[in-house]
Parts: structure tokens; sequence; C-alpha cells
């Protein structure tokens, strides 16, 4: 949004402070399309921090201090790591400095406030969604096989020229056609090795096992838009499957070893469950 500043700005603005304050640049870490969420162990930033636990640098720079960190318990704990080693965190834009005497009192307010937006950001990502949904548009990018999106049927575009953006679903006859049968064959018992086969054929492209899977469970066919949190709205657009037909098409197969597998001689063979998904573990030779 307007608030973005590429990663070529943050560290020319990064190397400027560096430069004024008579500090040599070491290792430049970039990490975009990352949240700032995520704790710093499962981030390039752990590296910088180790480098100053190490003796190797005399700290971290970054450009903001939302860079550093969006979780406020972690941030204040990688501070103390690298003050524990003598080291120091700074965030040119906001012209902080944790070697400052007031250094502690601000590291609260600037990590507060830094947690705080992205829930705000989480909050207004939920009600978009919701308003979305509501008004029965399709949240992914792209539509489900059998149907086409609004904007890709009737196009229309604004005084810039853009396309506007319109996720409502519109039936793909042709290949809602092959859908429909995908699901008839499933009720039947077919395997969905056979039915990717024959949706391959009919579309003229490869449609792997687990794309019919996910087809085979997306309520979008009934006709509903969902969204995070359960957010559903039924009659959004026109079903291409009836309602007896899908359940039946969620039936499980069972479980099935190749003859002659190590998997067709284990005791246990599908009756292994997952604890986290609860599907059947297969054996694996």
């Amino acid at each position: 949004g307007a608030a973005y500043r590429s990663p070529t700005l943050q560290i020319a603005k990064c190397r400027e402070w560096a430069k004024r304050e008579g500090v040599a640049v070491g290792r430049v870490v970039q990490e975009e399309d990352v949240s700032g969420a995520k704790r710093s162990k499962d981030r390039r930033l752990r590296e910088l921090i180790e480098r100053a636990e190490a003796g190797v640098s005399e700290g971290v720079i970054v450009y903001r201090m939302s860079r550093f960190g969006r979780n406020m318990a972690d941030t204040v704990a990688q501070v103390q790591r690298l003050k524990e080693v003598g080291a120091r965190l700074v965030a040119v834009e906001e012209g902080y400095d944790t070697s400052q005497p007031n250094g502690q009192v601000l590291l609260g307010v600037y990590s507060g406030l830094a947690e705080q937006q992205l829930d705000e950001r989480r909050e207004n990502f939920q009600a978009s969604v919701e308003a979305a949904v509501a008004e029965g548009k399709h949240i992914a990018c792209r539509a489900p096989i059998g149907y086409l999106r609004r904007d890709q049927v009737e196009p229309r575009y604004d005084e810039r020229g853009r396309l506007v953006r319109d996720g409502r679903l519109v039936v793909d006859k042709a290949a809602a056609k092959v859908v429909t049968e995908a699901f008839a064959m499933r009720a039947r018992g077919s395997s969905l090795a056979d039915i990717a086969r024959h949706v391959s054929e009919a579309l003229g492209r490869s449609v792997s096992k687990s794309s019919i899977s996910s087809m085979l469970k997306n309520r979008a066919y009934l006709g509903e838009v969902r969204g995070p949190k359960k957010v559903t709205k039924a009659d959004a657009h026109p079903a291409i499957v009836d309602k007896e037909t899908w359940s039946l098409a969620q039936r499980d197969a069972g479980y099935h070893p190749r003859d002659g597998s190590l998997a067709s001689q284990a005791l246990l063979a599908g009756i292994a469950t997952c604890a986290s998904c609860g599907r059947s573990l297969q054996v694996m030779g």
C-alpha cells in the first residue's frame, strides 16, 4: 500500500545512517513478503543476531522497528540478546537506538506500536474478506475448474485503463460439464486416478490426483463462496453439482494398497491414522 518502501530504498536509508554515524556495514539480509509476526528464529534475522553474539558485528540496523519484528515479546527478547553481548539495534526511520539512555522505554513503545499495526491490518483484512463474501465474490485469485471470474468474462476498466477486479463466479459451460462428470464418477466409486485421467483428457491438460481430491471437497460447486473463519454465503453463483451427488462424492473410497507391495502385507495398513489430520497412514517400502 501507500506505506510500502522497496528493499532498495530501505537498504539505502540504512547505509546513509551508517555512513553518517561512521559505522561499517557488514552482512545485508533482505526479507520480502515475510511477516514481521514470524519469530526471529524462523527468519534470516536470526543470522544477524547470531553474528552479533559471536562478536562478528556490533549490532543490527533496520529501516523500521516493524522490520525487526511485530511480535512485542519476541522483539524485546531479541533486543535483550543483543544487549547482553554489548550490541545495539538501530531503526533509522524512527531514529531509535538501543544505546540511547531512554532506549528501553522507547523499545516498549515502538515494538508495541508495530504489533498493534499488525493486529489492525489483520482486522481490516478480515473485514474486507467478510464484505467480499457478502457480495458473493470468490476470495481466491483463481476460479475453480468449471467457473470463470466475472472480470474474465465481462472485463471493465477504470479511468486509468486498469482492470476492475470482480471475483464473482460465472459458469464455464464446457469445463462445468467435465466437473459434473467427475463428481458423478466419484459418487459411483471411481478412483481419483481414473477421475484425474478422465478430466485431463476432457480438458486437454494434465490434472493431478491431488487437484481432483481438492476439487471434490470444494463447496464452491454447490454455489457457495467461503472465506477465513468460516465466513460463508450460499447461492452466490449457479451450482454445478447437486447436494446429493456432492455428498456421495465425499465418501472415503478406503485404503487399497497395491498387490505384492510391502503395504499389502502390513497388519496395520489402513488402520493407523495421523493424529493431526485423521487420514490413514500408508506404509511405504
